[in-house]
């Protein structure tokens, strides 16, 4: 299990999803960018927990530095994760690799994410992971608090 924090919010990630995550770490050349989806809780204390991810699928489109995931597929994916929990389990954020060591988000990370959280239409807080070849960097988006960095728990 690893935890994060800010001001806004704990996320914590189940050991389960941070050993799928550690699949995609693109500690070689050939290794390809992979992305996919974040979904858990959201607890009545504001923290939220990752259970699951979507994976990388074959009609997504990717490379060493580039990844577009099959909206469709993924959604379908979400879905059935949501209506296997009895809709507990829900959409919370996105994922990605960096072949870096100690991943930041590119000005495309950026955009990409303030265009999710405002097509949500909600206030809530999202979940933003970036996968280095050393370390996981987590961000929170919400339009409330905008974009901020999390620690290491």
């Amino acid at each position: 299990m690893k935890q994060f924090h800010n001001i806004v919010t704990t996320v914590e990630f189940k050991d389960n999803v941070v050993n799928l995550l550690t699949e995609y770490v693109q500690n070689t050349y050939e290794t390809p960018e992979s992305e996919g989806v974040l979904m858990g809780k959201r607890l009545f204390d504001g923290s939220i927990i990752i259970t699951d991810i979507t994976k990388p699928q074959k009609s997504d489109r990717w490379g060493r530095s580039h990844f577009k995931k099959d909206g469709k597929i993924h959604q379908k994916i979400s879905d059935k994760i949501w209506q296997n929990s009895g809709g507990y389990i829900m959409y919370l954020g996105e994922w990605h690799t960096h072949p870096e060591p100690f991943p930041s988000p590119s000005f495309i990370d950026l955009k990409g994410w303030r265009l999710n959280v405002y097509k949500q239409k909600d206030k809530k807080t999202y979940i933003f992971l970036i996968v280095g070849t050393n370390s996981f960097k987590v961000w929170t988006y919400s339009r409330v608090h905008g974009l901020l960095k999390t620690s290491l728990k």
